[in-house]
């Protein structure tokens, strides 16, 4: 007993000196629990990423066999592939862009070339990316994804503190909003989550810019903004100007401020000049989404635009209200809830159709949500010691009867399910389902059978002995910090995939044939799935991505169905391999496998795509299942047109690029008159085609004019030069380009860089001088000021 006793005393003694270290290390406490979160990177030399997914549930990599998996890899989270098929192959792509001292504008692997940096989702100016200049692609990546948990913990003590909380409470608020359901959830695209993370900065700047007349702080706050606008999304960056905004009105009109007329215009002028700085990525998104298939693309629509199942909601505990500025963060956190739900209000931004909102999903709200109650959690702990510690016992014990009851109630129904009704027990998903939420309400009732126990033990105490009750209070929220702590790791690993690098984009036997191809050409057909063909440098006429062209995706609608009224989504894929307008796309490979002709799921006795394997389809390689068939007809990357014809509007352009006689004699729709006869006899010769960052070269000599069709996608600021002099370029076969060259030997430049980009760029230069010019003004003036007292 004696013994036990003992060690009990050890146990009390280091909690309590563990809470006094975390009243005076804060910052390195928030530190020490992110490196035990990415302890997987640390010791196990893992990457943070989903490539348990990649190996285990695409084509062709499903078709390995490898080590240690006899019955296929398992896999942890599906739902957040487009970290490994977007986020990651994208960063990777603007780290080449950048280690060659180039903007990162065009994209050539997809969509037979889209703009890159004008998505948004590419991230390509965000500056924290300067990572991938420094090291390697992997090891950036594990930097960056550990910034997001460390760096947005370190803000939230910093905005927590200068509200005036401190100690347990501080690091409750910024644990919470590390891990919070939104964050983690987006942990590993990198861009939602490396958004939010400035918001705690932006509001801890807000309250020194708002209590003090330094000008610092509003270009603190204008530079955060370009890390905010720069981050890769664009609701997250929407909501924190919303509460940014409304934080500030909030200060301005509802505290002590000497000069809120003052106060105000600093609000706004800092916002606005973020807008400014940032506008060499806002002006090029803006120039592209006006033009895209986003306002076209159901996707949002068919699932409810986003908003949340009201039976959601009962995974928000709602506690007590509290204090003086926590109002503020009960009213935001109302509001989300407004707007998070099926209620008229949530529908309101998508009946209005407002730009960029409307296509939005609504889900993304939680993180509003999430950082509400992560703020009004940490004044909650902040006020413990000076609430009724019975009254606080009773709801706990309340919260546990109900917990407690609705586990009673799901065992019940399991054992109803599984032995009282055969034909229901035979429904396995149901049965899953419940199994799953109960072990998911075990660790949470759990925890709240600890706090209520321990608390009682505090009302004990401070009513039959004589100990220092301060003390016990210390080791008593030290104890439930470190357990909700605890908990809040068990739910970030559980949600958070952390693989091994050997499954990183690994090369198979497939990959390696299509890799050892003399290139330039193009790939198609599910056999690789959209985008995972960007980290191999192999270049797909298909792609996906939330926002890209709206002629791009015409035209996917053009060669699937022969119209464009089915415009494609955020997917633009290729299904109608009959289609003769692939020949002009430098489409040379399509990779396929056999289906099973209901589900379409892979079957050794299914079938292919129709127009495959026939005298112009020819299977040249194959992996197991998968199938590299080779397009006989395809045509190069750049070649002379010998015929075409001018189309007078958009239907006869859809005519004739439907008319066989056409496409199979290779002539080339125009939808401008070129205005030259094309010699028949002659023949152009064009050697060093070369593809870079943001521009195709290639040599031509030819002994009359020529008409020379390029197989890239057109757009308004692709430019031709010809020996130093800008051509003309002309729209062929809806997507494409061509242009005329003259007799002679010409060193050809296709050259791409938007207007917008150019505008924003000298804007956002122009910008970052003003904010500089004003600081040098700022401490010259204040030096002056000085020396004159």
């Amino acid at each position: 007993m004696k013994i036990l006793e003992k060690k009990l005393n050890l146990l009390y003694k280091l909690i309590y000196k563990l809470g006094r270290a975390i009243n005076n290390w804060g910052t390195l406490i928030i530190l020490i629990i992110s490196l035990i979160f990415f302890y997987p990177v640390l010791l196990q030399n893992k990457i943070p990423l989903p490539l348990d997914a990649l190996v285990g549930a695409h084509v062709p990599w499903t078709e390995v066999n490898w080590d240690g998996y006899p019955a296929g890899v398992p896999i942890k989270n599906l739902e957040i592939t487009d970290a490994i098929s977007q986020f990651y192959p994208w960063k990777a792509l603007a780290a080449d862009f950048w280690r060659a001292g180039k903007f990162p504008l065009w994209n050539q692997y997809m969509f037979n070339g889209a703009p890159f940096l004008a998505t948004l989702h590419s991230q390509t100016m965000y500056p924290l990316n300067f990572l991938f200049l420094i090291f390697s692609t992997e090891h950036a990546w594990s930097i960056l994804i550990f910034l997001q948990v460390f760096v947005s913990g370190l803000f939230m003590i910093l905005f927590l503190k200068e509200l005036g909380l401190k100690n347990h409470s501080v690091i409750l608020g910024a644990s919470a909003f590390m891990f919070c359901g939104y964050m983690i959830s987006w942990l590993e695209f990198a861009t939602g989550g490396q958004a939010g993370l400035w918001l705690p900065l932006v509001l801890y700047l807000t309250l020194k810019m708002v209590r003090s007349n330094f000008i610092v702080y509003p270009i603190l706050i204008s530079s955060v903004y370009f890390f905010i606008f720069t981050a890769g999304d664009f609701q997250i960056p929407f909501y924190i100007v919303l509460i940014y905004l409304s934080f500030g009105l909030y200060l301005t009109i509802f505290t002590k401020v000497r000069e809120k007329l003052r106060s105000f215009v600093r609000l706004i002028s800092a916002l606005g000049m973020g807008v400014l700085l940032s506008a060499i990525q806002l002006f090029p998104t803006f120039d592209l989404f006006r033009d895209s298939q986003r306002a076209n693309d159901p996707y949002i629509k068919e699932f409810t635009y986003g908003l949340l199942d009201w039976q959601k909601i009962v995974n928000f505990i709602w506690p007590d209200f509290f204090g003086a500025i926590e109002r503020y963060f009960w009213v935001l956190f109302f509001t989300s809830l407004l707007f998070l739900f099926p209620t008229p209000l949530g529908f309101l931004p998508y009946k209005l159709n407002l730009s960029g909102l409307s296509t939005s999903s609504a889900s993304r709200l939680i993180f509003i949500s999430n950082f509400s109650l992560s703020t009004l959690g940490a004044y909650g702990f902040s006020k413990l010691n000076k609430i009724n510690i019975n009254r606080f016992i009773k709801v706990i014990f309340y919260f546990l009867v109900v917990t407690s009851g609705l586990v009673l109630g799901l065992i019940t129904s399991y054992y109803v399910l599984v032995w009282g009704n055969r034909e229901i027990a035979s429904d396995i998903t149901m049965i899953q389902n419940l199994k799953v939420t109960l072990k998911n309400l075990i660790p949470q009732t759990g925890l709240v059978i600890i706090i209520l126990v321990m608390f009682g033990f505090y009302a004990i105490v401070r009513r039959l002995t004589k100990i220092d009750t301060h003390r016990v209070f210390t080791f008593v929220l030290s104890f439930i910090l470190i357990l909700s702590i605890t908990d809040i790791l068990r739910f970030a690993w559980k949600n958070t995939p952390f693989s091994q690098k050997r499954f990183l984009y690994p090369e198979t036997e497939l990959l390696k044939f299509l890799i050892n191809q003399p290139e330039p050409f193009r790939i198609a057909g599910p056999g690789i799935p959209l985008n995972y063909f960007m980290q191999y440098k192999i270049s797909s006429a298909e792609g996906y991505d939330p926002i890209y062209p709206l002629r791009n995706a015409q035209w996917y609608s053009l060669v699937n169905f022969g119209d464009t009224n089915k415009i494609a989504r955020r997917y633009g894929e290729i299904s109608n391999y009959y289609s003769k307008m692939l020949n002009s796309a430098n489409i040379k490979y399509l990779i396929d496998y056999k289906k099973n002709p209901d589900n379409r799921i892979i079957s050794d006795v299914g079938v292919f795509n129709g127009g495959l394997n026939n005298a112009e389809m020819v299977p040249v390689f194959n992996e197991k299942r998968i199938y590299v068939f080779e397009n006989k007809n395809s045509l190069p990357k750049v070649w002379e047109i010998k015929k075409y014809k001018v189309a007078e509007n958009d239907s006869q352009l859809i005519e004739l690029l439907n008319d066989n006689e056409m496409t199979q004699n290779n002539y080339v729709i125009l939808e401008e008159d070129p205005k030259m006869i094309i010699n028949e006899k002659n023949q152009s010769k064009i050697n060093n085609i070369n593809q870079g960052f943001n521009e195709i070269a290639f040599d031509i000599t030819s002994e009359f004019e020529s008409l020379i069709f390029v197989s890239e996608s057109y757009n308004k600021d692709w430019r031709a030069i010809i020996d130093g002099e800008a051509i003309k370029i002309f729209r062929s076969n809806y997507l494409f380009q061509s242009i005329k060259v003259p007799a002679g030997e010409h060193r050809v430049r296709f050259i791409y860089e938007p207007y917008s980009f150019t505008v924003g760029k000298n804007v956002s230069v122009i910008s970052l001088i003003l904010l500089m010019g004003a600081l040098v003004y700022e401490k010259k003036y204040k030096s002056k000021s000085h020396k004159s007292t």
